[in-house]
């Protein structure tokens, strides 16, 4: 098995038209699923100068607002040979970050920041947004930043009223990372309840295998960065390739890597661990909870979540009896003792060029995902997983993307999605829709 890059798109395809529509009402009605039937309606198509080819999943706001990010599109320098030294092929545009706001019936979409990109022609591949305490959006680029190593970033509204809808929020870089012996290419960011920044990156470290960081707020808008941690690789049984991190009430760390902890999977690279990183008097202390096993329980894993019993959920993308992945729990038993319960095998492929994705969990502990690939067209999928009795879990494909006239409802999802209180799942799709350059979606339960 020979081992892929870390999931992350930063190529597409097709050309970029002018300004979009931004109210959308297209329909379809999905068969019932085992639990509940549901209408699937796209509320957004990206065209161009409003963003293209989102690539970042979407968050809500306690108000039921979405925003998320693209990976082109805005201000149409990047790509397609628009500026010098681009190098000339795929979309326009640098990105942007978008949000979406229902206006009675309908949704409206503002991009409230237009990147820059790399010297004005590429792009920095925007990752998932967090909103932190202070409500603003955090967010990492991938890319970019001094070293071109990505930037974690700060977007907030001005200080008065824009003077039109499409007026930019103000953009404060927060680190530059990947100088030395940091952290490059960061992940999504955490927060613990003092206001410090957490996430863990793909390379970086000592090692270079990934590492994970901490921001500490210095005053007048400015940060301390340290990396507290630096992943070893699989011939130390540790991991390799950070994917994300969560955090818990005592400050204490858990994530995943997409390689590491063996040498069973990707050509000795291994098959990816679950860890915990603890806080002490002399420093941070790693624990790995789990190594995952190729044959039973998949491997590469992406970023998890972890619910308020201090269980942690994820997906793996490869590996397993169908080597399509698994979606996963991991317990705590007792003693300092973990065990790993697989949900679901994944009968079809689910990545093609992104994931897999961080699940979410409603109130009533049901889970929702994504998918890049697979689903009955190949073109990914929305799914849930219900608990039942006795430990049963029960997964529900929601909706199939290409299942619309002329792919209109999107194709190759990204992830995560969002679940308001109501049980509406919002999400984006990266190609397909009116002119190729993706969609949002909402799935409503009826």
């Amino acid at each position: 098995m020979n081992r892929p890059a870390p999931s992350q798109s930063d190529v597409a395809r097709g050309p970029v038209l002018g300004l979009a529509v931004v109210v959308v009402a297209t329909l379809c009605v999905l068969p019932a699923s085992p639990t509940a039937a549901q209408t699937f309606s796209v509320i957004h198509n990206f065209t161009g100068n409003d963003g293209y080819r989102p690539d970042s999943g979407v968050i809500l706001d306690r108000g039921g607002t979405i925003y998320g990010a693209t990976a082109f599109g805005g201000n149409l320098r990047c790509g397609s040979g628009r500026d010098p030294g681009s190098g000339g092929g795929g979309p326009a545009g640098c990105g942007v970050v978008f949000r979406l706001k229902k206006q009675g019936n309908s949704w409206v979409e503002t991009p409230l920041w237009d990147f820059t990109g790399i010297n004005g022609s590429y792009t920095t591949t925007p990752g998932e947004l967090t909103i932190g305490p202070n409500g603003s959006l955090y967010g990492p680029e991938l890319l970019g930043g001094n070293e071109e190593g990505g930037r974690v970033y700060n977007l907030r509204p001005g200080s008065s009223a824009p003077s039109s809808v499409i007026a930019p929020w103000n953009y404060a870089p927060v680190w530059d990372f990947c100088n030395g012996n940091d952290a490059c290419y960061p992940n999504k960011v955490v927060f613990d309840a003092a206001g410090n920044m957490y996430g863990s990156s793909t390379y970086g470290g000592n090692s270079n295998l990934g590492a994970v960081w901490e921001m500490t707020p210095a005053g007048n808008g400015t940060w301390n960065e340290s990396v507290i941690y630096g992943f070893l690789g699989p011939l130390y049984g540790d991991g390799d390739r950070g994917r994300g991190v969560a955090l818990d009430a005592q400050g204490n760390i858990y994530g995943t890597t997409y390689y590491g902890g063996n040498t069973e999977c990707f050509d000795n690279y291994g098959c990816g661990v679950v860890y915990e990183l603890t806080h002490t008097s002399s420093g941070w202390t790693e624990t790995i909870l789990h190594v995952f096993q190729q044959n039973s329980e998949g491997g590469a894993p992406g970023p998890l979540m972890r619910d308020s019993a201090g269980n942690l959920y994820g997906v793996t993308s490869t590996g397993a009896v169908s080597n399509n992945g698994t979606i996963w729990k991991l317990s705590p038993s007792g003693g300092g003792n973990w065990t790993l319960t697989i949900l679901y095998t994944f009968p079809y492929q689910t990545v093609d060029d992104g994931g897999p994705y961080r699940l979410v969990m409603d109130s009533a502990g049901v889970l929702y995902g994504i998918n890049n690939w697979g689903g009955a067209n190949n073109l990914g999928n929305v799914f849930k997983l219900v608990p039942g009795s006795n430990g049963n879990w029960t997964y529900v494909d929601l909706h199939d993307f290409g299942s619309m006239t002329g792919n209109a409802d999107g194709c190759l999802g990204k992830g995560p999605v969002a679940v308001d209180s109501s049980g509406n799942i919002y999400g984006v799709a990266e190609e397909c829709g009116s002119i190729d350059g993706g969609t949002a979606w909402e799935i409503t339960p009826q």
